[in-house]
């Protein structure tokens, strides 16, 4: 069994591969691991990664970085 090592909150991006190869991020979600699962079902998605912490700092505590 793997053990997750809590390194507390972190930015997470979909990105999309456009078929000339070029990639673009489609959103930001920012917080704990579970934070990337929800952004991959597109049930936590933000246009910019300073909404994404400002979402999650108003929500689980702490400052905004």
């Amino acid at each position: 069994m793997v053990e997750e090592q809590n390194e507390g909150p972190r930015l997470y991006t979909k990105k999309r591969i456009h078929p000339d190869g070029t990639e673009v991020i489609e959103a930001y979600a920012y917080g704990d691991s579970w934070v990337q699962q929800a952004l991959l079902m597109d049930d936590m998605k933000f246009k910019t990664p300073e909404e994404a912490k400002d979402w999650w700092y108003k929500n689980y505590g702490g400052e905004s970085k």
